[in-house]
């Protein structure tokens, strides 16, 4: 069990997945479902920083950073990766969304 994380900070699920890198994307097999899932860049650059004590807005300030996006892309492609992320069950600790 995991400690409760902070308000909208995102921890990304430890058990049960196995990650590896091919290329340019990162694919996540979850052993549970045995689905995989396929995560490009920012997506995997975004789920590297769910740990539950960062924030959205900080892992979209660091995505700013790392990508040289302007602070509104930023944050548009955070929620989405957030978003998708989500659905795919790879993390919890968001609220629900509306």
């Amino acid at each position: 069990m995991h400690a409760a994380c902070s308000p909208n900070a995102p921890r990304s699920r430890a058990e049960g997945l196995i990650r590896r890198t091919v290329g340019d994307e990162t694919i996540v097999y979850d052993r549970a479902t045995h689905r995989a899932h396929c995560l490009n860049d920012v997506a995997q650059f975004v789920l590297d920083r769910c740990d539950g004590d960062t924030s959205s807005t900080d892992i979209a300030r660091a995505v700013q950073d790392r990508f040289a996006a302007d602070p509104h892309d930023a944050t548009a492609w955070v929620e989405a990766a957030l978003s998708e992320l989500a659905k795919a069950g790879l993390i919890e600790g968001l609220p629900p969304a509306d």
